[in-house]
């Protein structure tokens, strides 16, 4: 069973609510699922967004081994392909393929677009041979398949022969509304495939009713090899199909094969990139990739886990690149732990009362807030002190922050920095666009006079999370940091309640990790 994905988190997935992709994240993302192997990556849609149109200007200059897909609606009642300059917008994107969504339902036809069904079967013809005669490859997304076809079978078939007689090469039938019953899915679809080429049928399913991996996993059944899915399952309302769910599945319950096969191991941390990069809160519960599907608590479970495996998990872990814990065990996490204390201390026994001590450590940190997944320079040094092996390399005697009339557009942040090293006592001062900025500029100024690699490190990115919202302005805070020096990038982190300080925190370990890991050069001396 050979399987091609259509990744459509840049068009459906942006219409979650409460997300906002910037170009950067875009193109982060973009480059992401490339790199996992998915089919198809959908952009956006650069007819009716501006963000995506300079979007797809800055990817001519990037290469993927993935088809990029542009968003288009059919031509309005009316009018022509040909004249029609939101179609032209789409085809200046030069990407190769573009997915035409167009009306499979005549209820649909009538009173949404207002008008004949022969009107939108010619709106349906004329798009898609528009794209198709100019060397695009066309999916055409059949909105309101499945209601449609409950209501009018023959007309919706109609639609599916006249965008396939019209040159498109994916016919995707698409639950719309996310109320169809994986059963009644795989029933439609069987009839289907008897009237049209099976082999160029996709699907695209939401998750009103939560049947979207479901009926999905129907499609496949009913012998469906294209699939449209989001990462995280985001989407308009309740969502889409959930990439990270639907693969597992797929490769190890139905033997599918497909690109993306080959990177399952690496499922949970794309998962988690993908959080940060839309800035949400990894799902604890998320199959497969989330902190508690492999996580056991007391009892017979974590008896029966001990024993056999199998016994209380359908998949192995690893296979997906999570990893098993449980919550009460003296034992709990310590292998995971090894392997990255082995960095510092390759002759460190599993046993070692150190190794719990760390472990307790790092628990005791998450449960105030700290999160260590994404902040790998933060762990380096929490595993380096608890070792004794973190060389301090200076120390801040003092910092004042003070901001100018903040009902200025104009207004800025100044920070004044006091520090000792080597012996010697340094003062600097700056101005930044905020705080962390400020802080940012006059710390590194003052170090660098000691430690001249600090000006080449680089902040590539800066997330915050508020983690008690219930608490209003005296909430707890996260602050994730993303950082990069000599071609190494890294992550770190802090948490308080006043967000200066968890900024502070997390850029301190940024400048510790750069010269705690590259202190023995001469530049970082």
């Amino acid at each position: 069973m050979k399987l091609r994905f259509l990744d459509t988190t840049l068009r459906d997935g942006a219409q979650t609510p409460g997300i906002s992709f910037s170009t950067e994240d875009k193109l982060m993302l973009l480059r992401l699922l490339d790199r996992f192997g998915v089919d198809y990556l959908e952009a956006g849609a650069p007819a009716t967004n501006p963000k995506d149109r300079f979007l797809f200007e800055k990817l001519k200059q990037e290469r993927f081994s993935a088809k990029i897909c542009a968003f288009a609606t059919t031509v309005r009642p009316g009018q022509s392909a040909e004249s029609d300059p939101a179609l032209q917008l789409v085809l200046d994107t030069s990407s190769p393929a573009v997915t035409v969504v167009g009306k499979a339902s005549a209820p649909q036809v009538a009173e949404v677009l207002q008008t004949a069904p022969e009107e939108n079967l010619r709106m349906v013809a004329d798009t898609v041979r528009f794209f198709s005669q100019r060397g695009r490859e066309v999916i055409f997304d059949a909105e309101h398949f499945f209601d449609g076809y409950r209501e009018n079978p023959d007309y919706a078939v109609r639609v599916l022969r006249t965008a396939q007689d019209a040159g498109a090469q994916v016919l995707c039938l698409c639950d719309t509304n996310g109320g169809t019953l994986p059963e009644q899915l795989a029933q439609i679809v069987n009839s289907v495939a008897a009237l049209v080429d099976p082999k160029t049928l996709g699907v695209h399913c939401h998750n009103d009713f939560g049947l979207a991996d479901a009926c999905t996993l129907a499609a496949v059944g009913a012998g469906v090899g294209f699939l449209q899915v989001t990462q995280l399952g985001l989407g308009e309302r309740c969502g889409n199909a959930d990439f990270e769910t639907l693969l597992p599945v797929l490769c190890e319950k139905y033997g599918a094969e497909c690109a993306c096969r080959a990177q399952l191991s690496s499922l949970t941390r794309l998962s988690r990139e993908v959080s940060e990069i839309c800035n949400l809160k990894p799902d604890e519960r998320h199959p497969f990739v989330g902190r508690f599907a492999y996580t056991h608590k007391a009892g017979t479970h974590v008896d029966g886990i001990r024993k056999s495996a199998g016994s209380f998990e359908a998949l192995d872990p690893a296979l997906v690149g999570n990893r098993r814990s449980t919550v009460i065990s003296e034992l709990s996490g310590k292998s995971a732990l090894l392997e990255k204390l082995h960095e510092l201390a390759p002759d460190l026994e599993k046993d070692s009362p150190l190794v719990g001590a760390i472990l307790d450590k790092i628990k005791s940190l998450e449960y105030e807030g700290y999160y260590y997944e994404n902040a790998d320079a933060s762990l380096y040094l929490l595993i380096s002190d608890a070792l004794d092996r973190r060389r301090r390399f200076y120390e801040i005697q003092d910092i004042k922050l003070v901001l100018s009339d903040a009902n200025r557009p104009e207004s800025t942040c100044s920070a004044m920095v006091k520090v000792r090293a080597n012996g010697k006592t340094e003062y600097a001062a700056s101005e930044g666009n905020g705080p962390v900025d400020a802080m940012d500029r006059a710390l590194r100024g003052a170090l660098e006079r000691f430690f001249p690699c600090v000006r080449d490190l680089h902040l590539t990115d800066y997330k915050v999370r508020v983690l008690n919202s219930e608490a209003a302005t005296g909430a707890e805070v996260r602050v994730l940091m993303r950082s990069s020096f000599a071609k190494e990038h890294f992550g770190t982190v802090g948490v308080s309640t006043d967000i200066t300080r968890a900024s502070f925190v997390a850029l301190c370990d940024a400048i510790d990790y750069v010269l705690t890991r590259f202190s023995a050069s001469e530049e970082a001396r």
